[in-house]
């Protein structure tokens, strides 16, 4: 299940404890993975409650996770990663 599926006063909850979680972590970016996410952290964004900075949206893991899109989903990720944590090594 997916938390924008959830009855409204849950998703309510499911944000705020977000919110403090990411009051804890302190991230330096934040980088969605799905279009739904990527709303919601904007939404967040735009009415003052998130301060983290957001990322383009990389595609989801699932799509990924198919052997046609593998190559190139992998390549995005490592770029995401590599842009916003630092370099990484990469096997051949």
């Amino acid at each position: 299940m997916n938390y924008y599926t959830l009855p409204t006063e849950l998703q309510a909850k499911f944000t705020d404890s977000f919110l403090k979680e990411m009051d804890i972590v302190q991230p330096k970016v934040i980088i969605p993975v799905s279009k739904e996410v990527e709303q919601t952290l904007q939404q967040m964004r735009k009415c003052g409650k998130l301060k983290v900075p957001i990322a383009a949206r990389l595609k989801h893991p699932y799509h990924c996770s198919i052997r046609t899109n593998y190559d190139d989903g992998k390549r995005d990720y490592l770029d995401a990663i590599g842009k916003h944590a630092g370099p990484i090594m990469q096997d051949t």
